[in-house]
């Protein structure tokens, strides 16, 4: 039976409201620099969510089209030089059943499309998303209360593995971020 593997990995530390200060950076410079890219502890944790999945023999890269996951997929696909990687809309930061219907919408069929059992070899398949998204993705793979996400963690480049098959969706493992040293590890 084919099985597709599914690796959703969320972008690493990225510049945003919520961060304060970078590194030993002024908060006044944090403005001059692109709202949403990765900051230094960022690139650094998605070198190391890159290193992980070095090892893995994945056929394709996917990621949102926000720049910090660009980013951190672009460090990430650098281990698979044989590979390209497909940035997509569908995989954009959204807070489903808090939005409105579009992001709902949205959400849904970035699952159907991703979700589906491999016809032909096993697949693995990384994707690099947002931690909502992501959650979402769980929720829905386990059969929770749609609002389900919301309780469950992320930190920035950990790893929620997913297999999918004929008999369904299966959840292997949900934020693995032991490839991060204890230092680097953050969640906002």
């Amino acid at each position: 039976m084919q099985t597709r593997m599914i690796y959703l990995v969320r972008h690493g530390q990225y510049v945003s409201n919520e961060v304060k200060s970078i590194e030993g950076m002024p908060a006044r410079r944090l403005a001059s620099l692109h709202d949403g890219g990765l900051t230094a502890l960022g690139t650094k944790q998605a070198e190391h969510v890159a290193e992980r999945l070095s090892g893995y023999p994945i056929s394709k890269v996917y990621c949102s089209s926000l720049p910090r996951a660009v980013q951190t997929a672009k460090i990430i696909v650098e281990r698979f030089p044989h590979l390209s990687l497909q940035t997509r809309g569908l995989f954009r930061e959204c807070t489903p059943f808090v939005e409105n219907e579009d992001a709902c919408n949205r959400a849904l069929k970035a699952y159907g499309e991703l979700f589906k059992y491999a016809v032909g070899e096993d697949k693995h398949e990384i994707v690099v998303c947002h931690g909502n998204l992501l959650r979402y993705f769980v929720s829905l793979a386990l059969g929770l209360e749609p609002d389900g996400w919301a309780t469950m963690g992320t930190f920035h480049c950990g790893i929620t593995q997913m297999a999918i098959d004929r008999k369904g969706v299966r959840l292997i493992s949900h934020n693995d971020f032991g490839h991060i040293p204890d230092a680097m590890r953050t969640k906002l």
